[in-house]
């Protein structure tokens, strides 16, 4: 965030997200029945940033957590979580746009 490293990230490999730059907002998710992070990435719906510890536990979204144990799992979401909904929080409040850049990486 804000130039700075936060947490690991982890996509289901069937389903990553290309390369781009998209924007970002907390929104009411259908999953998990309280707001968090969604991108608005053309031609799908309900991309969300939320915990996780396996790529395979992702349909889609990007989990994210604190510490990486290989290039398929992640753990320690809680802190993670919180740090981007909160940062979230503060952009909206100021009517300050989020964005998200997605770009390829090696996992290593």
């Amino acid at each position: 965030m804000d130039g700075r490293i936060t947490c690991f990230t982890l996509e289901n490999t069937a389903l990553i997200i290309p390369t781009g730059l998209y924007p970002v907002k907390l929104l009411m998710s259908r999953r998990f029945q309280r707001k968090t992070p969604h991108l608005d990435v053309p031609g799908r719906t309900d991309i969300e940033i939320h915990g996780c510890n396996r790529a395979e536990d992702l349909e889609g979204c990007i989990g994210v957590a604190e510490y990486r144990m290989s290039d398929y799992v992640i753990y320690e979401s809680e802190p993670a979580t919180n740090a981007i909904e909160e940062a979230l929080e503060a952009a909206e409040a100021n009517n300050e746009a989020s964005m998200v850049q997605i770009s390829a990486s090696d996992a290593s």
